[in-house]
């Protein structure tokens, strides 16, 4: 069986959780004996064809971005020519680009989508391009949605329940490390910290929806942890100043 992989970035060298989670899917695929191709937007203007752990990975030239979005002339011709050989195509959403490129060419392949999430900031750009993902999702055989509250909280997935399976995200832990004890305890932490723990770890981005999880302490009898960094950290660290939650919200 081959599967085609397409979004618009691939780890590595790009780095972000849908691009990681990809790159695993690909490689996980590939050791149960599966055909992975994967098919993304180069960062440059240069069409390139690259090899990861024997995954081939087709780069179609890119002209810039709008809205996070690639602007790529070839992408739908690129994905006609790797739809060709594949037995299923995997979308991760979302992607404009890839939702436009599949609708103009009419491919009839079995159709997979993980959605990963809603367009959010991009408010334009979404009332323009929802009437083409609710066509493209109608197309689909298949939806993998990564939570079951996100199935019922999703604007768009609400409309596609019955497609929908649930599969959680996750990461391969290194079978090598098994027997390490860890660096800190848990009891050394509970002991800084408390018996009631709650443990944020990432980057500190709008669509993590840090504000309400930072807004639900107030009614929370526990502390929470916040490990990582980012563009909101300053903003992050104001609000919680701002709410007199200092004692409860530990940046780490």
């Amino acid at each position: 069986m081959k599967v085609l992989q397409i979004y618009k970035d691939y780890y590595p060298p790009v780095k972000g959780g849908i691009e990681k989670h990809i790159h695993l899917l690909a490689n996980g695929l590939c050791r149960h004996g599966v055909d992975v191709e994967v098919l993304v937007s180069n960062v440059t203007q240069k069409f390139d064809i690259e090899y990861n752990n024997n995954i081939r990975i087709i780069k179609a030239p890119q002209l810039g971005r709008i809205a996070s979005a690639p602007i790529n002339p070839t992408f739908s011709r690129l994905l006609v020519k790797a739809a060709e050989k594949a037995d299923i195509l995997h979308f991760h959403l979302p992607n404009p680009t890839a939702v436009m490129s599949y609708l103009f060419t009419g491919i009839q392949k079995p159709l997979v989508v993980t959605y990963h999430s809603d367009i959010v900031r991009q408010k334009f750009l979404k009332k323009i391009y929802v009437p083409f993902s609710k066509k493209f999702l109608k197309k689909t055989d298949a939806i993998i949605a990564t939570s079951p509250c996100y199935v019922h909280t999703s604007e768009e997935l609400v409309h596609y329940r019955n497609k929908c399976h649930i599969i959680p995200l996750g990461i391969q832990l290194p079978r090598n490390n098994s027997n390490k004890e860890p660096t800190i305890s848990p009891e050394v932490i509970r002991d800084r910290f408390g018996s009631r723990l709650i443990l944020f770890v990432g980057k500190f981005r709008y669509y993590k929806g840090l504000h309400c999880l930072v807004k639900a302490m107030k009614a929370v009898d526990a502390k929470l942890l916040l490990i990582g960094s980012g563009p909101l950290e300053k903003q992050l660290k104001a609000y919680v100043a701002s709410l007199s939650l200092q004692e409860k919200i530990i940046f780490l």
